[in-house]
């Protein structure tokens, strides 16, 4: 939605993005959105939908609820275990939703990106975004999912392709092993000094959030080692 310049009225932009956690504009004036997938719960599990980060387009339908990853909910890898098939909820669509930009593993809860400018950093024009990881077991349907999400992911703007840039060794958050590193990733955002500060939510699980466990992460660039 947007306000016209007298702040009267809101014009309709795009619809049908199921959890939107954040909207941002490239150097090329393109909106781009991480947008959740569909949990396994409720009266309508739908398993094995991705995460998905989209290019917005005015006047464009993404899919929500019938759609995920750009495909229709009918088919039958998004099945529950033990659950029936999806079926539609809308009668009748608007549109065939745009395929994704690009997707992410279900359940890696891509939150906040931002798009690197810092030739000494990395190739110019990535995104580089934060995966907080699943609920367990609210939104997985019971399936311990820990090694996915809890990561900084880099996504090549030519062509889709994404490739994990920071994790923990093991791949899983540094709870479940008692060591340190990453929890939860929740925003990526380059600093003036072309630094990419990880804001890290700390410890959270179906309980709720342990306090004071939250940290900011500096990641920068080193030296290439000699050989």
């Amino acid at each position: 939605m947007r306000a016209n310049p007298d702040g009267s009225n809101l014009e309709l932009i795009a619809w049908g993005l199921r959890n939107p956690f954040r909207i941002q504009f490239d150097r090329c004036n393109r909106l781009f959105a991480a947008n959740h997938g569909m949990d396994v719960r409720g009266s309508r599990p739908v398993a094995n939908s991705p995460d998905e980060f989209q290019l917005i387009q005015p006047g464009c339908w993404y899919g929500w609820p019938d759609y995920t990853g750009g495909l229709p909910v009918t088919l039958p890898q998004f099945k529950p275990e033990g659950e029936p098939q999806p079926t539609f909820l809308w009668a009748e669509h608007p549109m065939i939703p745009p395929t994704p930009f690009t997707t992410f593993q279900p359940h890696s809860a891509t939150m906040g990106f931002n798009f690197n400018y810092n030739p000494s950093f990395g190739p110019v024009g990535d995104a580089y975004i934060a995966e907080f990881g699943a609920i367990i077991p609210t939104n997985t349907g019971g399936r311990p999912l820990y090694d996915v999400g809890h990561r900084v992911s880099q996504i090549d703007m030519n062509n889709g392709d994404v490739t994990t840039f920071a994790r923990n060794f093991t791949g899983l958050p540094a709870s479940r092993t008692g060591g340190g590193g990453l929890e939860r990733p929740i925003d990526a955002v380059f600093g003036f000094d072309g630094a990419l500060y990880i804001a890290d939510f700390g410890i959270y699980t179906a309980e709720g959030a342990t306090f004071n466990t939250g940290v900011i992460w500096k990641i920068t660039r080193t030296s290439k080692p000699r050989n």
